[in-house]
């Protein structure tokens, strides 16, 4: 069997972190019942656009 290898571009990796991201039970409940803080950052911004 071949190993099979992807790259991804920065914008795409941080882009795959948040869709991870906002799939954590915790984050769900956050969502929902709690106040979520989004502080500045790429990454952030990225879980921040996935939330809405």
């Amino acid at each position: 069997m071949q190993t099979k290898q992807y790259t991804l571009t920065t914008a795409a990796g941080k882009r795959l972190i948040a869709k991870a991201i906002v799939h954590i039970p915790e984050i769900q409940e956050a969502l929902h019942h709690r106040t979520i803080v989004i502080v500045s950052g790429t990454t952030n911004g990225y879980v921040a656009e996935e939330m809405l």
